[in-house]
């Protein structure tokens, strides 16, 4: 009766421990099915364009979508805009971080960063992209 027990708490472990997606089928399967991902992603392993130099003073960011598209090219595509006063750019003044993330079909994920004026909404500078792979340099669970 015990060791019934404990694999029955065991199993139900399992449960609870965030299970990683290795490409762009398993995501797409996930979402498709209601489930909830996070994406990690290690800035030091993706390429980035000459706007983007700022981006590299961040290790690595975690980002828990609350809505997910996918289009009718397949691309899955989500988006965060949060307040900040900690931008690099403009150190001290508030401002709209908007980033969106593309993932496609290649494991390929872009991940574009505008930077707005808090009042007006006006871009402060160039769009800032950096290109990673999942397994280098994005890492999905689900959770």
């Amino acid at each position: 009766m015990k060791k019934l027990l404990l694999l029955t708490s065991l199993l139900m472990m399992t449960n609870c421990f965030a299970g990683e997606l290795k490409d762009y089928l398993q995501v797409k399967t996930a979402v498709t099915q209601g489930q909830s991902i996070r994406i990690a992603t290690d800035f030091s392993k993706c390429t980035s364009d000459t706007n983007s130099k700022s981006l590299q003073k961040y290790l690595l960011g975690v980002f828990s979508p609350n809505s997910i598209v996918i289009d009718n090219a397949g691309k899955i595509k989500s988006s965060l805009k949060h307040f900040s006063l900690n931008d690099p750019n403009v150190p001290g003044k508030p401002v709209y971080q908007y980033v969106a993330y593309v993932l496609n079909q290649d494991n390929s994920i872009k991940i574009s960063v505008n930077v707005l004026d808090a009042v007006s909404y006006a871009p402060i500078k160039a769009t800032s992209v950096v290109n990673c792979t999942i397994a280098d340099g994005v890492s999905i669970y689900t959770h």
